[in-house]
């Protein structure tokens, strides 16, 4: 959703075993931008909302369980599926995170 910020990330290999310095150049970057054809209806959660901790999940986790689950932290298929049923409701297309 911002390419700008997006970009830093295009390219990099996040686990180890790292390749070359001359294999990380933009010629290994594929970045995608997409725009819409008509207006959509999103629920846009913070920017941090995705991060894998306790606090920035709370939001998800109360529309999805009803109440905040530090056990399910990793559930990301999980909450998904509990988030769309939850939002199928309100003939939402998506979410933001």
């Amino acid at each position: 959703m911002d390419p700008e910020h997006s970009y830093q990330f295009c390219g990099q290999i996040i686990f180890p075993p790292a390749p070359p310095e001359s294999a990380m150049t933009n010629d290994n970057c594929w970045h995608l931008t997409m725009v819409t054809t008509r207006p959509l209806k999103l629920l846009y959660f913070d920017g941090s909302s995705a991060a894998k901790m306790e606090g920035p999940l709370d939001s998800q986790d109360l529309l999805a369980w009803g109440e905040i689950r530090p056990d399910k932290i990793l559930e990301e298929r999980e909450r998904l599926e509990k988030l769309c049923e939850w939002a199928s409701r309100y003939e939402l297309d998506g979410f933001v995170r």
